[in-house]
C-alpha cells in the first residue's frame, strides 16, 4: 500500500511539474522566432497593433485578380523567407497579403499567442478596409503555426470565401502528444473549424513528423459536413509541400473556385 501511495504521489508531482512548465514556457516553445531574414526596401507595410506595436506586412497583387489570400506563415520563418512562395501565388492569379507576427521579421514586440491573434486581425482589417476586399473575396491560408492565425481570422469573420490549412494542428498540444494532457486549451483549431460557415481545404503530408497527420484528420472531421476537403501528400513531410504540383492544383483551384463542394463526404 505504501508503495502504491508513493507511486501516486510521484506521478502527481510529475504532472504538477509538467503543468507548471507548460504555464511558464509554452509560448517560448511555440514561438522560437528567428532573426529577421530581410530588410525594409520600401515595400514593407506596418500595421498598427493594440498597445502601440507594429506588424510588418507585404502586399503582392496579382494582375486582374479579384481574390485576396491572407497568408499566415509557419514557425521559424518570416516574410523574407516566404516571399518567393507569395510571388508564386500572385503569378497564379491570387493576390496575397502576408504579415509577420510580433517578434518575427521586422515586427516589434515579443512572440505570443495574443500577438499572433492581434496581428492576424490587423492583417484582415488592412485587406478589408484599406485594400477594399469584400469578405466573400478573402481567403485565409495558414501553414503550420499559421493555421492558428488563419483559424482565428476565420472565427471572427464567418463571411470569408474559404480557408486553406496546410500542415495545421488540431490543438497546439496535440501537435506533439497523442492525447491532450494539459487541462486548458492552447490554440484550439479544431473547435474553431467546427464553426466554419465556408469551405475549408486541409493539406497535409502523410510523413509529417512535426505535426502528425492525425491532426489533419481531426481538423477535417471537425469541419461541418460537406464543407471540408482533405488533400493528402503520401510522400511528403511537414516541409516542401509547395514543391509538389498537387499543392498548387489544390490550393489555387480551391481559392479561385471559392471552395469546391465535397460531395464525397461520407462522414
Amino acid at each position: 500500500m505504501k508503495i502504491f501511495v508513493a507511486a501516486v504521489l510521484i506521478l502527481a508531482c510529475a504532472y504538477g511539474a509538467l503543468l507548471l512548465f507548460a504555464r511558464l514556457f509554452a509560448e517560448r516553445i511555440i514561438f522560437p522566432a528567428p532573426p529577421a531574414s530581410y530588410s525594409d526596401d520600401g515595400d514593407i507595410i506596418y500595421l498598427g497593433l493594440p498597445g502601440g506595436g507594429k506588424a510588418a506586412a507585404l502586399w503582392i497583387p496579382a494582375k486582374d485578380s479579384k481574390v485576396c489570400a491572407i497568408y499566415s506563415h509557419g514557425n521559424g520563418e518570416d516574410l523574407g523567407e516566404i516571399r518567393p512562395l507569395l510571388e508564386e501565388y500572385a503569378r497564379r492569379g491570387i493576390s496575397v497579403f502576408a504579415y509577420d507576427y510580433p517578434g518575427y521579421g521586422l515586427s516589434s514586440g515579443k512572440p505570443s499567442i495574443k500577438g499572433l491573434e492581434e496581428s492576424s486581425e490587423a492583417a484582415y482589417r488592412h485587406v478589408s478596409e484599406e485594400l477594399g476586399f469584400e469578405d466573400s473575396d478573402i481567403a485565409v491560408v495558414g501553414y503550420s503555426l499559421g493555421s492558428a492565425a488563419a483559424c482565428e481570422i476565420a472565427s471572427r469573420h464567418p463571411g470569408i470565401r474559404c480557408a486553406v490549412i496546410i500542415g495545421g494542428f488540431s490543438k497546439a498540444v496535440k501537435a506533439v502528444l497523442p492525447v491532450n494532457i494539459i487541462p486548458w486549451e492552447m490554440l484550439d483549431n479544431s473547435s474553431k473549424i467546427s464553426q466554419f460557415k465556408f469551405p475549408a481545404l486541409f493539406m497535409h503530408g502523410r510523413r509529417d513528423m512535426v505535426v502528425p497527420f492525425r491532426n489533419a484528420l481531426e481538423n477535417y472531421k471537425a469541419a461541418p459536413r460537406g464543407l471540408g476537403r482533405l488533400a493528402e501528400f503520401p510522400d511528403r513531410g511537414h516541409y516542401g509541400l509547395p514543391d509538389s504540383p498537387k499543392y498548387w492544383e489544390e490550393a489555387v483551384g480551391f481559392i479561385l473556385s471559392g471552395g469546391r463542394p465535397n460531395r464525397n463526404d461520407k462522414r
